[in-house]
């Protein structure tokens, strides 16, 4: 059965929670509230292409580059309910990062992304609750393993750690909508420094379409600021606000999802446009 939007709560089966899952997240970004049924498995993958010419300084001024940036990135993803209330979930895959915006010994760089293991357990389930306006609320501690390309690169943070996260999801009885939210606190390896994050997101379903749109916060509690020369990207001070918009297709256990996300504000940081697409199917 699937989550119905418009009216009764749902029946959580895998189809219901292969839907949840891609409603409540940019697959570049991470996990839903909602966790898949038990024994159960819901793989994915996904191509994200972004690109930039222009940076935040460290008083949101224009830095213009001599060159785009450009950057792919291939993922794999997967969770498995573990219970009732526990799931763990994982995240590697490979990027690659072309430009000459930074010299000659600075043009490209490849390699393993920053993965990500993670175990979810669920502290409320609006599914299960006697109130019709309890939401899903889901707890997550999870560790960073640094990718394999070059130290400095545009590629990625490059440094391994850990994260914790709390996250919300609501389907609203009767409108056809969803909210869904997390707020979290990550830490990496010196010289990169912490950060903490936030997302806050509403989705709604007509028929097998799914629309969504979600704001992202990311801000490092320490750091360096852009100067002169090549920026030294680990160590920014980076303030990132950016807005995400998706469109997927719900078929069965299966669901397909093109998405955004573009920089509208920040400090030390790119003004990034990044386009993907995403697939995942449950079985």
């Amino acid at each position: 059965m699937k989550p119905n939007l418009a009216g009764q709560r749902p029946n959580l089966t895998l189809a219901g929670a292969s839907l949840l899952l891609l409603l409540a997240s940019n697959p570049a970004q991470g996990q839903s509230a909602w966790l898949p049924p038990a024994g159960q498995v819901v793989v994915g993958t996904q191509y994200v292409f972004e690109t930039y010419r222009e940076l935040y300084g460290a008083r949101r001024q224009p830095v213009r580059l001599r060159d785009d940036v450009n950057q792919h990135t291939f993922s794999l993803t997967g969770e498995y309910g573990l219970g009732a209330r526990w799931a763990v979930d994982a995240t590697l895959g490979y990027v690659t990062t072309d430009t000459t915006a930074f010299g000659p010994g600075f043009s490209s760089d490849s390699g393993l992304t920053d993965s990500r293991l993670g175990l979810r357990y669920g502290l409320a389930n609006e599914f299960d609750s006697a109130s019709a306006w309890m939401p899903t609320v889901t707890a997550r501690v999870g560790g960073i393993a640094a990718g394999t390309y070059s130290y400095l690169s545009p590629a990625g943070d490059g440094a391994s750690g850990g994260e914790s996260s709390l996250l919300v999801g609501k389907v609203l009885p009767g409108f056809g909508v969803g909210l869904h939210a997390e707020v979290g606190y990550r830490v990496r390896e010196n010289p990169v420094p912490d950060e903490y994050f936030a997302v806050v997101g509403v989705f709604k379903r007509v028929d097998e379409v799914v629309l969504s749109a979600g704001v992202r916060h990311t801000q490092a509690v320490s750091g360096q600021n852009l100067g002169g020369g090549r920026p030294r990207w680990p160590q920014l001070k980076e303030f990132v606000d950016q807005l995400e918009l998706g469109l997927g297709w719900v078929d069965g256990p299966r669901t397909y999802q093109i998405f955004s996300a573009y920089t509208f504000d920040g400090k030390n940081s790119p003004k990034r446009l990044a386009l993907g697409l995403g697939m995942s199917w449950g079985f």
